[in-house]
């Protein structure tokens, strides 16, 4: 089982979500460097966490693009047919 800090995917995000996951999101995730402070709380308001287990499909290959994830550590896999 994955855990929130050790192994976890954000797919939006919670909205009380610590300090620690928004300067994580800012510093650390390329595509939101030049993003402020209060645009990154904004966007934590409505993201969900969501945690995965290994070997555990999050899409497939042709589903509509409805969700953004954030990795905060381990890895993802991608397969094709």
């Amino acid at each position: 089982m994955l855990s929130c800090l050790q192994t976890a995917v954000y797919e939006n995000l919670v909205p009380d979500m610590s300090f620690y996951v928004k300067m994580y999101i800012k510093y650390e995730v390329p595509f939101f460097k030049d993003y402020d402070l209060t645009t990154i709380h904004s966007l934590c308001k409505v993201m969900t966490l969501r945690t995965f287990n290994p070997g555990e499909v999050l899409l497939n290959s042709g589903s509509p693009a409805v969700n953004m994830f954030i990795i905060l550590s381990g890895e993802v896999g991608v397969y094709t047919d």
